[in-house]
Formats: C-alpha cells, sequence, structure tokens
C-alpha cells in the first residue's frame, strides 16, 4: 500500500484567519449588494432606519459586518467580504472586537492593526524544507497547503524537482493591515 502524503491543498482565507466568518444564509443569498439600494436597509421594519436605530453593539451581540482588509502600499493585497460574530466571544482580533463596541447599524470605521495586532512579526524560523514526493501532485510555489500531521497551513515559497521551502507563517505575518468594517445588523440578546 503506498505511502500517504502528510500534506494536503487546503483553500486558505486570510479572512478566518482574522476570525470573522462568512454568515449563513447572507453570503448565500444571490443577487445581494450589501452597498446598493438592497444594502444595509433593505427589509426593516418601518420603524428602522440604516443608522443609528439599532442598539449599540455590546457583548453578546450578534453582528453581521461587511469588511475590506488591505495592505498599505501593496495593491495585490485586499479581500471583501460579509461577516457574522458574536461580540465578547473572542472571535475574531481583539483589536477589531474593540473597534466595534458601541456601533450601530450602518456605521462604518477604519482600523489600522499594527503586525504586532494582526499576525505577528514574519519568523525566519517557522520555513522547513520538505522532500517534494510528500506533497500533494500538481501543487506548485505560492499554493497554500496544509500539513496533514499538525493541521497547520503553510504556503510552498520555493520548489525544486527534489525539495521545497514551506512557510509556515501566516500569509500577512510581518505586515500591518487596514480593515475597514461596514455594520449591517446589530441583534442583541433579549
Amino acid at each position: 500500500m503506498a505511502k500517504a502524503r502528510r500534506y494536503t491543498v487546503a483553500v486558505m482565507a486570510v479572512v478566518g484567519c482574522l476570525g470573522l466568518a462568512a454568515p449563513s444564509g447572507i453570503a448565500a443569498q444571490s443577487g445581494q449588494n450589501p452597498g446598493g439600494p438592497s444594502g444595509p436597509s433593505a427589509g426593516l421594519n418601518s420603524d428602522q432606519n440604516a443608522q443609528g436605530s439599532s442598539a449599540p453593539i455590546t457583548d453578546g451581540s450578534k453582528v453581521t459586518l461587511l469588511y475590506q482588509i488591505t495592505v498599505p502600499g501593496d495593491e495585490r493585497i485586499e479581500v471583501r467580504d460579509l461577516s457574522q460574530f458574536i461580540q465578547g466571544q473572542h472571535q475574531m482580533l481583539p483589536a477589531l472586537e474593540q473597534a466595534v463596541s458601541g456601533m450601530k447599524r450602518g456605521e462604518k470605521t477604519e482600523v489600522k492593526l499594527s503586525e504586532d495586532q494582526a499576525f505577528g512579526a514574519y519568523d525566519s524560523k517557522k520555513k522547513t524544507v520538505v522532500p517534494t514526493k510528500d506533497l500533494p501532485s500538481g501543487v506548485k510555489a505560492g499554493d497554500v497547503i496544509e500539513d496533514r500531521r499538525t493541521g497547520q497551513q503553510a504556503t510552498i515559497t520555493q520548489m525544486s524537482e527534489t525539495d521545497a521551502v514551506m512557510d509556515y507563517n501566516h500569509p500577512l505575518a510581518g505586515k500591518p493591515l487596514l480593515v475597514t468594517l461596514t455594520i449591517l445588523e446589530v441583534d442583541n440578546p433579549k
């Protein structure tokens, strides 16, 4: 029987690493445009409007937001998506959770994260060389794969016919981030 490979190809979303997750039922709705006329104020009761009518975000609030993540000075990296989280349950980076505290539906904020507030400093010791034969077929430099043994994700930074360099740093380690958050919905616990 052939030896099982130690690595599997993984799809890595930067947002997952921020602790942001796509809300069920929202991201899957076709034709939704959170910034347009069908955006944050669509479907609200007549006594609600897009800004200021919701209660402020407090611990326990279920928050739906639109986010944009960029690396200042690097136009190649930009992520936009919807997400949902429960305030106070440490489901996202502490600086982001702190930034949205007290915000209401329709409000928007920009948060500048230092490398320490985001994913920490880049650590050159988190690189290792592995035999190419241990990798899934078809992978190439730049791919993100998962180490089946440890569950860690790593980026293949270099490849030759015999070896590959695996970088276990988060892809955004050592980089400051600019995160723009727009609050779409706030459901406070009863």
